[in-house]
């Protein structure tokens, strides 16, 4: 007897295809068959046919249609096959009886050989597609069918690829242009399949065929997803174009993406053994959403990196990673953080990512739709977290690993389970034997015995006896023997008591000062740690501290997760933590994350110094910290590096007794949140801070802190929230008779006055702050003043004024090491010499502040920086110039996420163009800056967008909208005082309207 899924659902008996008669027989057969020779839930099954609104009589239902099933297996002499459970049922199938498992398995093979035999890989592909008879589950309905048909079909048509591509190294062209031209016309979303149609057509000399495929593709994508087709689908095209001759060479044209586009997998496990029958399941899998649960140590992750390593060629588009620390010491990551990190691996600046969950979620289906992704999301705590980090595309894979059950996934997101227990003795042994060659196969039978078959414990246990003394393992074995297995942790189950039982004997073989940094390093809140941070726990030089983790990586205590950056296993951190309060005490563990805490504020401070010392900073006695980075480079790689570590450990210590420490560190990263935008972790930072400051009742501290959330809230675009926050810290600062502080929140809100387009009432409070400055000596408060005002004047029209504030805030920074003032002095300079029409001048302010700006990584600034240097180019009449500045400008406003700099950036285009008599292409910016100005409401872009958008539509004829749109431009400038701007719309009104006369 064979069961054929791969068609209409049947079964072979004696070489005579049955159908299953009955449509409920038949979807319970079919999910029954997807997850043959593993159990399925009563409940799995409800949800299969049902999903989320099943019938009252649903289990009866379920149990009338299994007997059916039995009775259609006991016609045909089958009847063993079925099994039944108190939970559910499971149908026992030989892997050479089902199509689906023969064809997996067969493609398998396939990939295996490919290198070494293309020929024999592409039999066997062949032979693989021969099984199927039309599209999987024919005839099959189910709340489960459409995700499964369309997994099962993207099995298919890769290894339809996987064939094209073999055939085409070995100049098989010919064929590909017959056997592929249907396929591609069917899947005209597949890139890779019309790459191979139209590479082979190349090569059969239909050049223009070729070109036509590629064509119709494009065309498709635009028109269904507003996308252009991928650079390497671009790249042929051009290729054949102009006849590439590289394109006839058999064997030097791949069109497939030879494993995926992005791949933030961490590294592969070292020496994986066993786990065939589950890395089976894995590839036979239809779901789109594959659970992986079990207890700790069991090997969950080390299954689901491994299987993601072996099948990154099905997932061109990518593979992403993301871990939620669901079962650490480490706080569980909230959706929002889990999606900002799958986000930046998609390629999303980090400025764009959205601070709201909602937003971010729409963000990450709207980035993965249409694609190919496999989605790995390692130690989720519950469904929740998981939710709203799949993808809405039945394309990708999200694979799951948990202790827990996760059974809402299965029940309402039809996730398919696969549940791990410990390795069989033939697995375990396999394992062993590969680290302990010098062992006797009885040691290893027992050693695997003791360690209860655990994967972890194995693994420690086995690096234990590699290091040791005596490598036969019989003195570590004997010692295994005696140890309290039952007393370590208070556990009770078999699998923990070995996983402690290895920890315990692995520890014991330690030297003291090993094992004293093994009990330091749990204090450490982030994923991982390097020798630095040791170092400052154990009070001990760097070079030693680093040997001592090199010991604990040989011994598998701790890992070495990238090139000098440390990490543990959740149990050996929590083993690590438990061992610490029994050994040291828990005055022990206060000073380790004292010491860690005093190690990352210094870090951070000689950052800041570094890097934006004009910023405020709470006030504290630095004198006897003398660290200082090298470099600004250096300061912020130490920051990139650690930002994860100090997040994580930030929310630590606001939660965990340390609060002076969590909003001193959160008032620090302040100004680097400002340059780098990141915006989940800036606000859990900013937040963290506040809730320590405000635990402690310390004025100082929440000054900062609402500080700190005023600026989050003002870049990304929360205004109300941010006038709010702003208040919050006045009267914080005044209640701490912190004047400083009060001056700066003065200078801080009216830059969001500004930008709300209150220029008048800005000036005012920023002439305020710069008064105060003035009075108590705050020298860099006063160069921020001068720097800001002198923008807002410029924006006003007194451009004398502007020039002066501006001037005297550049000779207080210049020289002084503060590229972000001195980068967005010169640009502003660099705009107000435009305006002026100081065109040389201009053009070597911004030119320098380019610079700063690029050092920086500040796209904002670098957009703003050439969208002055292409209208510079404009009043020169250098018009290509200036269209080709604009091009670029445009991409990094678009990057930077910052609307007002886009729509400004918008307005610039719309005039290069005008200015090149391409009015038809600069009516629709000029309209689009228009309109992105009035969403940010920013009152002085969309004065300036008008009346750009009315110069078009008076060059275009349409005289009477143009004065409609100068008379709105003139309305808005006049009401908020921006002088020169009304000026110039009331110019441009008194010509139109001589013109309608």
């Amino acid at each position: 007897m064979k069961f054929r899924l791969l068609g209409s659902l049947a079964i072979e008996v004696d070489g005579q295809l049955r159908a299953v008669a009955r449509p409920r027989t038949r979807a319970v057969l079919a999910r029954l068959l997807l997850s043959a020779n593993r159990l399925v839930t009563t409940e799995s099954l409800v949800d299969a046919l049902w999903g989320q609104a099943p019938p009252a009589t649903a289990r009866s239902q379920i149990q009338t249609a299994v007997s059916a099933v039995r009775q259609a297996l006991r016609d045909m002499g089958c009847e063993n096959l079925l099994k039944t459970s108190f939970s559910g049922y499971q149908l026992d199938v030989a892997p050479a009886d089902s199509d689906l498992i023969v064809f997996t398995t067969t493609i398998e093979q396939a990939r295996r050989v490919a290198e070494e035999d293309p020929a024999e890989a592409a039999h066997l592909i062949k032979q693989a597609l021969l099984l199927w008879r039309g599209p999987a589950l024919s005839e099959v309905v189910g709340s489960f069918v459409d995700s499964a048909r369309a997994g099962l079909q993207e099995q298919y048509l890769t290894a339809v690829e996987r064939l094209a591509e073999l055939q085409l190294r070995m100049g098989r062209h010919e064929e590909v242009a017959v056997e592929l031209a249907p396929v591609a016309k069917e899947h005209p979303r597949r890139e890779s399949l019309v790459r191979s149609l139209a590479l082979a057509l190349h090569r059969c000399g239909r050049r223009a065929d070729a070109l036509a495929v590629l064509q119709a593709q494009r065309e498709h994508l635009v028109e269904e997803f507003g996308t252009d087709p991928a650079p390497a689908t671009c790249e042929l095209e051009q290729s054949i174009q102009r006849a590439d001759p590289h394109l006839d060479r058999i064997g030097s044209v791949s069109t497939t993406v030879s494993g995926p586009g992005i791949n933030s997998l961490p590294t592969d496990v070292a020496g994986f053994s066993g786990r065939r029958s589950h890395l089976t399941d894995l590839d036979t899998a239809a779901a789109a959403l594959v659970t992986i649960t079990g207890s700790g140590g069991i090997g969950k992750t080390a299954l689901a990196l491994h299987w993601a390593h072996r099948a990154v060629d099905r997932y061109p588009d990518g593979v992403l990673y993301v871990d939620l620390h669901g079962f650490g010491r480490q706080q569980p990551s909230s959706p929002v953080q889990a999606l900002s990190r799958l986000l930046y691996q998609l390629g999303v600046p980090p400025e764009q990512i959205p601070s709201q969950e909602g937003f971010a979620v729409d963000l990450y289906r709207s980035r993965a739709a249409g694609k190919r992704l496999l989605v790995v999301v390692d130690n989720a705590r519950d469904c929740d977290q998981v939710r709203p980090l799949l993808p809405n595309s039945l394309t990708s894979r999200t694979l799951v690993t948990s202790r827990h059950e996760l059974s809402g996934l299965v029940a309402r997101d039809g996730a398919h389970c696969l549940r791990l227990s410990v390795l069989n003795p033939a697995e375990a042994l396999e394992l062993l034997a590969r680290s302990l060659p010098q062992a006797s196969p009885a040691v290893l039978h027992e050693l695997a015995r003791l360690c209860a078959y655990v994967p972890l414990a194995l693994r420690i246990a086995a690096a234990a006896i590699a290091t040791g003394t005596s490598q036969d393992g019989v003195e570590y074995v004997a010692g295994l023997r005696t140890v309290d297995r039952l007393s370590l942790l208070g556990v009770e189950g078999d699998d923990d008591t070995a996983v402690a039982a290895t920890f315990d004997l692995s520890y014991a073989m330690l030297e003291p000062a090993v094992q004293r940094m093994f009990r330091l390093l749990s204090v450490v809140a982030g994923p991982d740690f390097c020798a630095q941070e040791a170092a400052s726990l154990a009070g001990l030089p760097g070079p030693h501290a680093l040997r001592l983790l090199k010991t604990l990586t040989h011994h598998h205590m701790v890992e070495e997760r990238a090139p000098g950056r440390f990490g543990f296993h959740d149990l050996l951190r929590l083993y690590a933590a438990h061992l610490l309060e029994a050994t040291d005490g828990g005055d022990a563990r206060k000073a380790a994350e004292t010491a860690l805490a005093q190690h990352y504020l210094h870090h951070v401070v000689a950052a800041a110094h570094a890097l934006y010392p004009q910023l405020l900073r709470l006030p504290a006695d630095e004198a006897d910290w003398p660290l200082r980075f090298a470099d600004r480079p250096e300061a912020m790689e130490w920051l990139n590096t650690q930002r994860a570590s100090l997040v994580a450990s930030i929310v630590a210590f606001a939660d965990q007794g340390h609060p002076e420490f969590a909003w001193r560190l959160a008032d620090g990263m302040r100004g680097y949140f400002f340059l780098r935008m990141f915006p989940v972790e800036w606000q859990s930072v900013a937040e963290a801070g506040l809730r320590a400051a405000q635990a402690q009742g310390d004025h100082h501290g929440q000054a900062a802190a609402h500080l700190n959330l005023a600026d989050f809230y003002g870049r990304q675009g929360f205004h109300d929230l941010a006038d709010r926050a702003f208040g919050s810290a006045a009267e914080h600062a005044q209640a701490a008779g912190w004047r400083e502080a009060e001056a700066t929140i003065m200078g801080s809100q009216g830059g969001l006055w500004r930008l709300q387009g209150r220029p008048s009432e800005a000036a005012q409070l920023m002439e305020r702050s710069l008064a105060l400055n003035v009075e108590i000596g705050r020298l860099d408060g006063q160069g921020v003043n001068h720097g800001n005002l002198g923008a807002l004047y410029g924006e006003l029209g007194d451009y004398a004024k502007a020039q002066e504030h501006l001037q005297r805030s550049l000779a207080h920074y210049s020289g002084k090491g503060v590229p972000m003032a001195e980068a967005f002095l010169l640009t502003s300079l660099g705009e107000l010499a435009l305006w002026r029409g100081e065109l040389s001048s201009a053009e070597e302010y911004v030119r320098q502040g380019f610079a700063m700006h690029e050092e920086l990584a500040d796209t904002c600034g670098q957009a703003v920086t050439t969208r002055v240097l292409a209208e510079v180019q404009v009043k020169r009449g250098n018009f290509a110039a200036a269209l080709e500045l604009m091009e670029s400008a445009i991409a990094l406003a678009n990057d930077s996420d910052d609307r007002w700099v886009q729509a400004s950036c918008l307005q610039a285009q719309a005039l290069a163009l005008r200015s090149n008599g391409s009015l038809a292409e600069a009516l629709p910016i000029a309209t689009r800056a228009v309109e992105l100005a009035r969403e940010v409401k920013h009152v002085y872009a969309e004065a300036r967008a008008l009346i750009e958008l009315a110069e078009v539509q008076s060059a275009l004829g349409e005289t009477e909208q143009a004065v409609s749109a100068a008379r709105r431009a003139h309305l808005l400038a006049s009401g908020a005082g921006y002088t020169a701007v009304a000026d110039q719309a009331s110019g441009l009104i008194g010509f139109l309207t001589g013109a309608l006369a």
